[in-house]
């Protein structure tokens, strides 16, 4: 009988290289990407096709191992199992040595980049955050649940998962530092590319196209994103984003706002997942509930469990939506007899979508070259339906023009203020002394020459302007003020729901300054950016006066000086003989 080894060969050769052979089978069959099943928030992100996707969550919510699995998937074209066991239909192009992947993956710094992306990406069980255990029904390996009392009592049994990104892909590495982990580029065998970068770098990384991003939590740097973006152009590439939120960081806070804005349309480009620690099935139901009864209130819950950015520290003005806005109500909605405050200015609000004429109005402008913000101010009467609502000050409409002169803003004022009676008008005094390049005039010249020929003036101003108040922190605080102030269930001041959009976007993205030490300064960080804002200072500001003075609501009368056109036509008709002066007497005659 011939024998089955080669003349070089010896059986315990070949019993070697069974055993080789059935260690890489089980290697395969415990990788992280074979047993990884998404939660059913991690899989709805797992299958976005958005170019921009964040997974946000609090500690310990599953969003890094969600990403590092896409990513590792992505970069490897092996597939994620869904919930059903079937392989997640992601739409992914998988990398080959005809059309290699190019991929970044970012941290914190080069620690981040040893500690954190070298754990999840390479090493088994993420560094003894993943075990698995082989399934006493199938015989097949799964993840090991901590959370579970049956897998609790069998986890000597357990044993690590395999790395994301199996070793035998690996061809290759270039390290800055082998001991600690802190690799520069790994090079797989499939022609795929993973480079390492800490957002630590003065510069971003340029001058390459790239296939995928992947940033796990913050970045140093936040103005480095727009260039990173900018890589994906001519690979059409995607960015993951796993991260606990920071309020200072200003790319990732503008990138939740494209998700929030985008939500719901047909193929956004930026999508947003958020996962809630105290949900992770992973994690044992006391452990979870004693994470959340050691927090101290719902600002460190919204911020640790669920990964929100809490603001309220940082915003300038405390808004609520619920609190400030009055809604237009549908016609069966609209109270017969309103009770309150609110009732009775939501029911002016939503019968013509303006409040009454005979309101006393004013308008604030703060002019730029760029961005000129105008908002209508309505100041109510202290009695209305036989309701007591006080003299509140409503911001009516708002409106924002780009790049418009004088002249073509007057344009799109005029058609919002005809048929409605100002009482004033104000604007920035340090903007309107400012001198127009090659006019020799002012901007407030310019503005009450553009009035003027439009003929939009007010009683007290006429064509011209009050000189807003030049003090921030007088006219923020005034703000404030009236945003807290309340009685009868209403603040001071109110915004109409649906024509003031301006205000809206602005006042959630108006900040105070932020040191680099955390230090949260009461300051704007960059009011240049918010014209409605500083539109809404000024205004507030100069009303301020007048409301406590009881005098900002006015009560019109017929100004018996001038001759109306009607009484001009009688005069005409009139023989002048038997008239006296510009004289005729209206009623009874003297047969009454």
């Amino acid at each position: 009988m011939p024998s089955l080894l080669s003349a070089n060969e010896t059986p315990q050769d070949i019993l070697g290289q069974y055993t080789a052979c059935i260690d890489k089978l089980d290697r395969m069959e415990r990788a992280a990407l074979s047993v990884y099943r998404p939660s059913a928030k991690q899989e709805l992100f797992h299958l976005s096709r958005a170019q921009q996707k964040i997974i946000r969550g609090g500690r310990q919510s599953g969003k890094s191992i969600a990403a590092s699995a896409e990513f590792a998937s992505r970069i490897t074209g092996l597939p994620i199992i869904g919930r059903d066991g079937k392989p997640l239909n992601t739409g992914w192009r998988p990398p080959s040595k005809d059309h290699p992947y190019t991929a970044w993956v970012i941290g914190w710094d080069e620690d981040h980049i040893g500690q954190t992306i070298h754990r999840l990406l390479f090493q088994e069980g993420a560094r003894n955050a993943v075990r698995v255990i082989r399934d006493q029904k199938t015989g097949e390996y799964r993840i090991w649940s901590f959370a579970d009392p049956s897998d609790k009592a069998l986890e000597d049994q357990s044993v690590l998962a395999g790395p994301m990104i199996p070793e035998e892909m690996i061809d290759h590495w270039a390290w800055d530092s082998s001991a600690q982990k802190v690799f520069e580029a790994c090079y797989l065998t499939n022609g795929a590319v993973i480079y390492a970068f800490p957002s630590s770098a003065r510069h971003p990384k340029q001058g390459e196209a790239v296939d995928l991003i992947w940033i796990d939590e913050d970045i140093q740097h936040p103005d480095h994103y727009i260039e990173w973006r900018y890589r994906l152009g001519l690979r059409s590439g995607s960015i993951l984003w796993s991260v606990w939120p920071h309020q200072e960081n200003t790319a990732l806070m503008d990138l939740l706002d494209a998700a929030d804005e985008q939500r719901g349309t047909p193929n956004p480009s930026v999508e947003e997942f958020q996962l809630i620690s105290s949900e992770n099935e992973w994690i044992p139901r006391d452990q979870r509930q004693s994470m959340l009864s050691e927090l101290r209130d719902e600002e460190q819950v919204r911020r640790h469990d669920r990964g929100e950015i809490v603001m309220n520290r940082l915003y300038m003005f405390d808004f609520s939506r619920d609190i400030h806005l009055l809604k237009k109500r549908k016609p069966g909605e609209i109270p017969q007899s309103p009770k309150t405050p609110r009732d009775a200015l939501e029911t002016a609000y939503s019968n013509s979508s303006r409040f009454p004429r005979s309101w006393t109005r004013y308008l604030s402008i703060d002019p730029s070259h760029q961005r000129t913000a105008v908002l209508s101010f309505v100041v109510t009467p202290a009695m209305f339906m036989d309701v007591e609502i006080g003299h509140r000050v409503i911001v009516e409409w708002d409106m924002v023009a780009l790049r418009a002169k004088a002249s073509d803003l007057c344009k799109q004022l005029k058609p919002l203020m005809d048929g409605y009676d100002y009482e004033a008008f104000v604007m920035d005094q340090n903007k309107g002394r400012q001198t127009n390049t090659g006019e020799g005039r002012t901007t407030f010249q310019v503005y009450e020459d553009a009035f003027e020929e439009a003929g939009m003036k007010s009683r007290r101003t006429k064509y011209g302007f009050y000189k807003g108040c030049n003090i921030p922190t007088k006219r923020q605080n005034t703000v404030r003020e009236w945003l807290a102030a309340s009685w009868g269930g209403l603040p001071q001041l109110l915004f109409c729901d649906q024509h003031t959009a301006a205000c809206q976007w602005e006042i959630y993205r108006y900040m105070k300054k932020q040191m680099s030490d955390g230090t949260i300064i009461d300051e704007a960080a960059n009011p240049r950016k918010f014209d409605a804002m500083a539109a809404l200072e000024y205004g507030a500001e100069f009303l301020r006066g007048p409301i406590e003075s009881g005098t900002a609501f006015q009560v019109y009368r017929p100004d018996f000086t001038q001759t109306p056109d009607w009484a001009k036509k009688v005069l005409e008709d009139t023989d002048p003989h038997k008239r006296r002066g510009q004289q005729i007497h209206l009623g009874p005659g003297l047969a009454a």
